[in-house]
This record gives structure tokens, sequence and C-alpha cells, in this order.
């Protein structure tokens, strides 16, 4: 199994994305996508290849999550960065699966479903939870029949899931600068990978760090 990415993001630029990895072109516009936030989330996502992996993460956090299951650090030690990631990691690819599924009983069949999640099959967007949006993103494009001759998406689900996440501590950093990786992907797993509610928790988490408690922050 390929390692997890370490991918960081600290107010990206928007370069395209490499011709030597699959292109991830933005989903067709429909009610329920939100066309800025897929913008930004590319954006952070392509930003995020151009700059590499990054260091193993092995820092020790604490951990948000209270219902980590088996995949939770062992008693009285926090979990690390790379161990968050790769939760978050395990967790989109069930959140995928069910995603393929509901597609199914929607009465697309399984290749071409498969090929147009890997091509905008985005867990971010203008409904609730990621798997609504996976759905939703990608019947907007097994709508629109001129996708089906674009070249591009991703070879895998598992670049298509790092690539998600990557894009969703983006957006998250974007909106909660002082958040670390860590702090972020813990707020993306207590909130099960839904952004809004991932954005609050970091909002809180910026609302401790005021000026008054860190002044180290200013300037």
């Amino acid at each position: 199994m390929p390692q997890p990415s370490r991918l960081l993001c600290a107010n990206p630029p928007a370069p395209p994305i490499p011709s030597s990895k699959p292109a991830n072109p933005t989903p067709a516009a429909s009610d329920s996508d939100s066309p800025v936030m897929a913008r930004q989330a590319l954006e952070c996502e392509s930003s995020a290849s151009q700059n590499g992996r990054s260091a193993a993460g092995s820092q020790p956090v604490s951990d948000l999550d209270p219902a980590a299951g088996k995949d939770a650090a062992p008693r009285g030690r926090a979990a690390t960065a790379a161990e968050l990631e790769e939760r978050l990691l395990k967790r989109l690819d069930e959140l995928y699966a069910a995603a393929l599924a509901r597609l199914a009983d929607l009465g697309h069949g399984e290749e071409a479903s498969l090929e147009a999640v890997l091509h905008s099959g985005h867990c971010y967007g203008k409904l609730r939870d990621p798997v609504s949006n996976i759905v939703a993103n990608t019947r907007a494009y097994l709508s629109d029949p001129p996708h089906a001759s674009r070249a591009g998406g991703f070879a895998d689900l598992r670049r298509l899931e790092e690539y998600s996440l990557a894009g969703l501590v983006c957006l998250l950093q974007s909106s909660c600068h002082t958040l670390t990786r860590a702090e972020a992907f813990q707020c993306l797993l207590a909130s099960d990978l839904r952004l809004e509610e991932a954005i609050a928790m970091g909002s809180s988490l910026n609302g401790e760090r005021s000026p008054a408690s860190v002044p180290s922050q200013r300037g």
C-alpha cells in the first residue's frame, strides 16, 4: 500500500497540476456543487502536489475524536499526525465506497460510476456530508455527455483520497489560519470530514489563541 501523503499548506498559490500526474478537472457546475469551494480546494491540492511530501509528522498530538475505535492510539499515548492522517484516509475510503454503492442504487453502472468519481467525485460542496457531495458531483459529471471523452482523472481511489484530504486541510487552514496540520486532522476526524463543522471547531481553537494569551502569534 502506498505511504500516505504528508502535505502542508500555508496560503498556497494556484499552480497547475503537474502533467506527470493525472489531472483532476473541476466538476460541472450544478445545484449541489460549490464552484468557489471546488476551485479553492483544487488550488490547495495543486499547491500541495508541487510542494511534495513533508516530514513524517511523528509529533504526538491530542486526539479530539471520541470514536476512534481500533485505530486509536494505545491508552496513555496521544496519536501522532501520521496516525491521524491514516485514519482519515481509511475513513475517506469508506465514504467513497458508500458513494459508489449509492450511485449503483440510483441505476449507474459500476464502471461508469468509478470513472466519473475519479474525474469529479469531490467530497466537498454545498451539501452537508461528504457522501452526498461525492454523489452529487459525480452525477453532474455523468449528466454531461461531453465529459465521456474527457481525458484525465486520478489513476485510482487512493490517489483521489490523498488529494481530497489535502484539499480539505488547505480549506480548513485557509479559514482557521493558526491551525497546525495535526489540529486540522483532529477537527476533520471529530467532524467526520464535514468541512463546515471542522471549520467551526477550528475557529474555536483559534479563539483559544487570542493575542492576550499567545503574544508571540502577533507580528
